[in-house]
């Protein structure tokens, strides 16, 4: 079942590479040129795929050859060592490519490639204890993105007190670049701090964290009517209902079919904070979509504890290390604080892969 599932596959995308080649070589046919990047795009990624396959077929080929030189009792000793060594080695090559090829191969989610909103979200007592835990998160993928070659941005940060002790504090990221929301998808779920150190006196603080994929206005639309949409003043600024004048600093947004609320303050202007906010919006209520049962396309068995609420990381600063629930695995957490989590995000991905190979068979 497995063999024959990856050879349509591959058969399908061979076929498609090549009507996508014969398109990209008639300009008269390219009419919309908002699509050709997407199309070349499209071509490269099965580019990839192919070639491999091709390297797969080439090695396969070279084996068969060393094989007969090996079986040949007439060929001198020297012959048939270099031979031997020459199937060993292809053997384990074809047998990596082979792993990269199936994994290529998995059915792809549209949204892998898409810029992403990331919202990092939490409450507790202390007002200021919040924010540095939160402020150094945000800071982490910030790092982080840099390593990647992609542009982080600041999009809100909110505290409110929610009743007599606790404050709630929000980080909105915006993240852009080249695969953003396939890497950093598994970061969504509940993030744990156990701490009791000098920077954080309490024994913990639940984050839960959202990675939601940018979406565009024609997939997801909003009736202006469901909205109810606020100014936010700066703290220093005098309140509303005084007679000195009030300049905004920002806007709020709740929706009321879903009580979603967003708050954007980073941008310059009320009408650019409002446009952000929109976007966020947006992408908070596909992700909401994205993450029914129902709606779930994709084998995504490892990231179940994520839709679940459940704590999918520990970030532990007694014993300075990151411990990882759905791989089982530590890391250290200076290292990763520093933006460092590119082997922690390269895990899950792999072991995502693993498993929906799994479910493929």
């Amino acid at each position: 079942m497995l063999e024959n599932y990856f050879s349509n596959r591959l058969k399908t995308i061979k076929n498609n590479f090549e009507e996508l080649i014969e398109y990209l070589t008639e300009p008269e046919r390219i009419i919309d040129c908002e699509e050709l990047p997407k199309i070349i795009k499209k071509k490269d990624y099965l580019a990839k795929i192919v070639e491999l396959d091709y390297r797969i077929q080439k090695a396969k080929v070279n084996l068969t050859e060393a094989k007969q030189i090996l079986n040949n009792s007439a060929e001198e000793p020297e012959i048939q060592d270099l031979a031997r060594v020459e199937v060993s080695e292809l053997s384990t090559k074809i047998s990596q490519m082979s792993k990269q090829l199936n994994i290529l191969l998995l059915p792809r989610d549209p949204d892998d490639g898409k810029n992403v909103f990331i919202e990092i979200f939490a409450h507790a007592n202390e007002e200021n204890l919040l924010e540095s835990w939160l402020c150094s998160l945000a800071e982490m993928y910030s790092r982080y993105s840099k390593t990647q070659k992609w542009r982080c941005l600041l999009l809100s940060e909110s505290s409110e007190l929610i009743n007599k002790s606790e404050f709630c504090h929000q980080v909105v990221l915006k993240i852009l670049g080249e695969g953003v929301y396939g890497k950093l998808k598994c970061e969504t779920g509940i993030h744990l701090l156990m701490a009791k150190s000098a920077l954080f006196p309490l024994d913990q603080i639940k984050v839960t964290i959202k990675v939601m994929p940018e979406v565009d206005s024609e997939i997801v639309k909003i009736d202006p009517v469901e909205l109810k949409i606020y100014n936010r003043y700066p703290l220093n600024e005098p309140k509303p209902h005084t007679s000195v004048r009030k300049v905004p600093w920002g806007v709020k947004i709740v929706h009321q079919p879903t009580a979603i609320v967003v708050i954007c303050t980073e941008e310059r202007s009320e009408l650019q904070n409002l446009e952000v906010a929109m976007s966020i919006l947006r992408a908070k209520l596909n992700y909401e979509q994205l993450t029914q049962p129902s709606k779930i396309v994709y084998s995504e068995i490892f990231w179940e504890l994520s839709r679940q609420k459940e704590i999918v990381r520990v970030y532990d600063y007694q014993n300075n290390r990151i411990k990882d629930l759905r791989l089982g695995q530590d890391f250290n957490l200076d290292n990763a604080m520093e933006g460092n989590i590119d082997k922690i995000i390269e895990s899950c991905i792999s072991q995502d892969q693993q498993e929906r190979l799994a479910v493929v068979s």
